[in-house]
């Protein structure tokens, strides 16, 4: 059956736009530009014949193009012993070239590349990374128009050469706990993805809802073990043991020690079957097929743990948001590979809702993450968004959300399936570090109303907050950062994008200061942005903040991410008797994210010399993203502030200035 011809044409292009681009670099790698021109031949003439159905063409291509990714290695090492490092550029151009082609094979018809799919070998196919894409992002840089008086407000475009309020490049932007980002496919699972994607929902009716759930929390999970082949070995020391005993003892000890097991490994190839690791609470089990040491996980379930997939039907919300290509996604604390270690722990909230439980993962989301952090800090908000009070025995929960867009809260029903990397780990955000689910279903809701998870690479603080809030209209601003001083907007939204169209702000309009009403276009001084900050923290807004440059890859000298969206939690002034002005911020990144170094951060010497402010803020000085940094140094690291203004700070500016529109 045919697919879309526009889908098959975006595909089609799209390899034949990678392979040009590779066909350039290799002019600098004498080794591959006979491989990489031929490739862009193939690819040429792909799309030439985009509206064709699938045929021997695509196929060629993507041969083609697998067979080069398989040479790539021995063309990397002679190009680096020659010196020529455009070579790391051509193998990502072929590899992304590789993978639009297959996408294209995908788009031209299902039913076909199927059948084509299922006479060609399977070969292994490491994911690139992600070119980047445009980003959202205006600037203040270059504003023309009249200031001071009530006349027309002034509308800005992102200026190109101008910081942008929020940079995030679709690259990887956050540690992957010590492991790489790159899923390893094969085109063998292509058929299997394709019918997971075409996955209807299986209980469109709250009556169908009701029922599952029913049906599942009837399930008796307490007391037993569960078995799963093709568990990898991995480990840190104390994190799992090594014993030689029965498989009837090894049971034994993880039921007398549910509080620091979870489960053990019997290695499939050991003759005598005996058990050789038991697995601690607090340390995942890596199920990777690729793994050398094959084995057998058995999963010590206890008293009230979520039913596996083959103990009951769960529910399936039919969305189709993941990457196309990537691996199945899993259901955590249900035997399935992903978050069985919390066993007991397992949770939606835990005792408290906090900043620190945002971890940003592999997705170049830290605009939305750092949002997330930022209205944890008032509890209520978070759990007003989820329908559900605890754990889903069915895996359905029901996330409000708000439309930038059409202006009105939104319910999107989703299950509990999470995508993972290779190894297992949650690709994109972490479970909080005592097991809470909330992150990651806020953000696969958020994927649900983008249209995808590829969608939320890039973006504003500022949209999120929306998202997250239902704040609107002047009550919505955005600070910029610019040669005049700061200044003062509101987003513009619109739907943009191809092939899946989702919200972006990439246009500003002016707005008043917050506190005064004046106009948004008179600049004003840092000293009297951060008063202004202070009544806002005080009044409970809701705040994020953005660094300067572009490249999230990169760092300043004291340890700020560039091009990264951070969490503004807390200001205070005045402090101590050389009336030090200090601000709180997280990095969504969380533990083992890179922190501010210089003075005030955790563990500086200013804290020692100072100690009555210490006594007053008590700096945590533990790795968790977050620390403190004074005024000057915020002003030299960061560009852009966006502010949900609360209601108790509009109802002030309104007694101040008689308007504030909502």
């Amino acid at each position: 059956m045919p697919g879309n011809p526009s889908s098959h044409v975006f595909y089609a292009t799209r390899a034949a736009e990678a392979a040009y681009a590779a066909e350039l670099a290799a002019q600098e790698a004498e080794e591959v530009a006979a491989s990489a021109a031929f490739a862009a031949d193939h690819a040429a003439r792909a799309a030439e014949r985009a509206f064709m159905p699938v045929g021997q063409v695509e196929m060629e291509l993507l041969e083609r193009l697998l067979q080069i990714v398989e040479e790539l290695p021995s063309y990397e090492e002679s190009a680096a012993a020659a010196g020529k490092p455009a070579m790391q550029m051509v193998s990502t151009l072929l590899q992304s070239a590789a993978l639009a082609a297959r996408a294209a094979v995908m788009a031209a018809t299902t039913q076909g590349a199927a059948e084509l799919l299922a006479q060609s070998p399977a070969r292994p196919l490491a994911a690139p990374a992600p070119a980047p894409v445009a980003v959202e992002g205006p600037a203040a840089a270059g504003v023309s128009g009249a200031s001071g008086g009530s006349g027309p407000s002034t509308t800005v475009d992102a200026d190109p050469d101008a910081p942008a309020v929020m940079t995030q490049p679709i690259s990887r932007s956050a540690p992957d706990d010590g492991t790489a980002d790159q899923a390893v496919l094969s085109l063998g699972q292509l058929e299997a993805e394709a019918a997971m994607r075409q996955s209807k929902c299986n209980a469109a009716t709250d009556e169908e809802a009701a029922a599952l759930e029913q049906a599942a929390a009837a399930v008796p999970t307490g007391g037993k073990f569960v078995t799963s082949g093709g568990w990898g070995i991995t480990g840190t020391p104390g994190a799992i043991g090594v014993e030689y005993i029965e498989k009837a003892a090894a049971e034994e000890r993880v039921k007398a020690s549910t509080q620091t097991m979870f489960g053990f490994l019997t290695i499939d190839a050991n003759p005598e079957g005996y058990p050789k690791i038991l697995c601690h609470n607090g340390f995942p089990l890596l199920h990777s097929p690729q793994s050398a040491q094959v084995c057998t996980a058995h999963l010590y379930r206890p008293e009230g743990c979520l039913p596996t997939a083959a103990e009951s039907t769960l529910f399936v919300d039919g969305l189709q948001i993941h990457r196309p290509g990537a691996l199945e996604p899993r259901r955590p604390g249900r035997a399935e590979g992903l978050a069985d270690e919390y066993t007991r722990s397992l949770c939606l909230y835990g005792d408290t809702i906090s900043p620190n439980d945002l971890r940003q993962g592999g997705l170049g989301n830290c605009w939305l993450i750092s949002a997330f952090s930022a209205v944890a800090e008032f509890p209520s908000r978070i759990r007003h968004l989820i329908e559900q009070t605890e754990l889903s025995k069915s895996g359905r929960y029901v996330v409000k959300l708000f439309h930038p867009i059409e202006e009105v809260w939104k319910t999107y029903a989703i299950d509990d399936r999470l995508p993972v990397n290779q190894y297992g780990h949650l690709r994109n955000v972490r479970l909080s570090a005592s097991g809470e689910l909330w992150p990651a279903l806020l953000e696969k809701a958020m994927a649900a109303l983008y249209g995808g998870y590829a969608c939320l690479d890039g973006g504003n603080p500022y949209t999120a907050l929306k998202c997250l809030t239902g704040t609107s209209g002047e009550r919505l601003v955005c600070l910029s950062y610019g040669s005049k001083g700061w200044q003062c907007w509101t987003p513009i939204f619109k739907l943009e994008g191809s092939p899946v169209a989702y919200p972006t702000a990439r246009q500003l309009t002016e707005t008043r200061w917050p506190d005064d009403g004046s106009r948004g276009s008179e600049p004003r001084v840092s000293d009297k942005v951060l008063d202004m900050l202070r009544w806002l923290d005080g009044g409970k807004s809701i705040m994020c903040c953005g660094s300067q440059g572009y490249d999230d890859s990169a760092s300043s000298e004291s340890g700020i991410v560039q091009g990264h969206a951070y969490a503004l939690l807390t200001i205070e002034t005045n402090l101590g008797e050389k009336k030090f002005d200090l601000l709180k911020l997280r990095n969504p990144h969380g533990q083992g994210g890179k922190e501010w170094s210089g003075a005030w951060s955790d563990g500086d010497r200013m804290w020692k010399r100072y100690p009555d402010i210490a006594e007053k803020l008590q700096p945590a000085g533990k790795d968790d993203g977050t620390f403190w940094m004074a005024k000057e140094d915020f002003v030299k690291e960061f560009r852009s502030i966006s502010i949900c203004i609360s209601d108790q700070n509009a109802a002030e500016r309104y007694q101040k200035t008689d308007h504030f529109t909502s």
